[in-house]
C-alpha cells in the first residue's frame, strides 16, 4: 500500500530563510488566503439576498404564486401576505370545494414537513 505524501506548502520554498518563523507565515497566508474565501462566500451571499428582496412574493417553494394582498399595504403593515398558489400543469382543481388554507410562519422558508418542500402542506394538497 503506497504510502501518502503530504503536499509541500507554498511557504516550503522559502522555509530556510524565515528559519522560526516559517510557521507563523504560513499560517498568515493561509489564514488570509481563508478570509479571501470568507468574504468572496459572504459578497454571494448578500447578492443572492438582494436578488430575494426584489421579488414580489419572496419564497423559496417550488410553486408559483400570485399576490393576493400584501400585508405591507395595510392600515397597520405587517409582514405577511396572502397568496394563491397557482397548481403545477395537469392538477385540475374543483372550484366547488372550498379553499386550503395554510398559515406558514416559516414564510416558505421552511423544509416542510418531512424536510421535503414536496411533503409539506402545499405539496400534500395538489
Amino acid at each position: 500500500m503506497p504510502s501518502e505524501q503530504k503536499q509541500p506548502s507554498s511557504m516550503s520554498a522559502f522555509a530556510p530563510q524565515l528559519g522560526m518563523f516559517a510557521p507563523a507565515v504560513e499560517y498568515l497566508v493561509d489564514a488570509a488566503q481563508r478570509s479571501v474565501l470568507f468574504w468572496d462566500a459572504m459578497r454571494q451571499r448578500g447578492n443572492q439576498y438582494r436578488q430575494h428582496l426584489t421579488e414580489a412574493v419572496p419564497h423559496v417553494l417550488d410553486y408559483e404564486v400570485e399576490l393576493v394582498l400584501s400585508g405591507k399595504t395595510l392600515d397597520r403593515p405587517v409582514n405577511y401576505g396572502l397568496v394563491r398558489v397557482i397548481p403545477p400543469p395537469g392538477i385540475e382543481l374543483d372550484p366547488t370545494r372550498r379553499p386550503f388554507v395554510i398559515v406558514d410562519p416559516r414564510a416558505g422558508h421552511g423544509p416542510g414537513i418531512g424536510g421535503f418542500k414536496a411533503d409539506s402542506e402545499i405539496g400534500v394538497a395538489f
